[in-house]
């Protein structure tokens, strides 16, 4: 016998798809408590067919949406050399400054993108040292 978690090793999927493929299948039940899933090897050879041609058949999403974390990798942050030199270095303090504003506008922009909405947010003029 297989779980949904063994099963879905043996097809070569994640159990999530798995089971949302058992949902959307009305042949296949839930049994026990808790609505657990348990297979035979043959019902687990016939559900790796019919699963693949399941997925087969599912569109292919074309994902127009903005995910906010995107612009994480467009700026490093700033470095420990740099946070103990801001103190003594008035133009890297104002690079600095101006980095995390434009890091907060793409971040708001982003978020608008998505439908979230974000607070205004004041920004102080010093930067914490």
């Amino acid at each position: 016998m297989f779980s949904s978690i063994e099963a879905a090793a043996e097809i070569g999927t994640t159990p999530r798809l798995l089971r949302r493929f058992l949902r959307d299948n009305d042949s296949w039940r839930a049994v026990g408590i808790g609505g657990r899933y348990m297979f035979t090897d043959e019902e687990v050879k016939s559900l790796n067919i019919q699963f693949h041609k399941w997925h087969k058949s599912k569109p292919v999403k074309k994902s127009t949406d903005v995910d906010p974390l995107d612009y994480l990798d467009q700026d490093q942050g700033i470095t420990i050399e740099e946070m103990l030199e801001l103190p003594k270095n008035p133009r890297l303090r104002a690079d600095r400054l101006k980095a995390r504003q434009d890091r907060m506008h793409r971040l708001n922009e982003r978020m608008r993108q998505c439908g979230i909405h974000p607070q205004p947010i004041y920004v102080d003029e010093e930067v914490d040292a």
